[in-house]
């Protein structure tokens, strides 16, 4: 394949495993108030902004779905278990971005995850001088699946989308960078891409340590 002049990384599920961990935080949170959170509609929010997940959850739960309260106390709880466990880098990681850095390709974190989210998600891991910068979701009008996350990185790597390339997780993400006319790898997490959604893909990669063999 191609070899791009920058690449374009998603965050959660595919550098982290804060995906698998959200459900589960989120699962003990919302039991604590009474309310039960299926594996179906979680997956049905991955890969979606804070603004879109809210309407979601009020749509799912009703009018008088405490939002605000639990989603504070999914956000502490996921805190606590990164402090005491350490956030899990998903395997191939540090690999591509130590074979990235060595061949002088850069990149940046384009992400549905509020800018700090991302900051602080990065910093936890030490990871942060390998990108040139963050869009995080609070910095465009319209979330994954539209393409403004990705056309805004663009913008600012100052490079064209055929010269370009995402890495992604999630159906959105994969939606999106289609949008933005971005050539995209998937490298699934929790869910399977169907085989419409796989078809706009370069290919779909078991870990991210297998882009590198993509790229050489």
């Amino acid at each position: 394949m191609k070899k791009p002049a920058y690449v374009i990384f998603d965050m959660d599920g595919l550098m982290f495993n804060t995906e698998a961990l959200g459900e589960r935080c989120m699962r003990t949170v919302l039991a604590q108030h009474g309310y039960t959170l299926t594996h179906e509609f979680y997956l049905k929010m991955v890969g979606s902004s804070g603004k879109i997940t809210r309407a979601m959850q009020f749509a799912e739960f009703g009018e008088d779905y405490p939002h605000d309260l639990l989603a504070r106390q999914t956000h502490d709880l996921m805190q606590s278990e990164i402090k005491t466990h350490g956030l899990e880098i998903k395997p191939g990681l540090m690999e591509l971005l130590a074979f990235l850095k060595q061949e002088k390709i850069p990149c940046c974190v384009a992400s549905s995850t509020r800018h700090a989210g991302v900051e602080n998600y990065l910093q936890i891991a030490g990871i942060q001088d390998y990108f040139q910068f963050i869009v995080g979701g609070d910095e465009v009008n319209l979330s994954k699946p539209n393409p403004d996350i990705f056309l805004k990185a663009l913008e600012k790597a100052k490079v064209s989308s055929s010269d370009a390339l995402v890495l992604e997780d999630s159906i959105n993400g994969i939606k999106a960078s289609r949008a933005a006319a971005i050539p995209v790898i998937c490298v699934p997490d929790m869910i399977m891409p169907p085989k419409d959604i796989r078809a706009y893909c370069l290919c779909l990669v078991d870990s991210l340590d297998h882009v590198i063999t993509l790229l050489k």
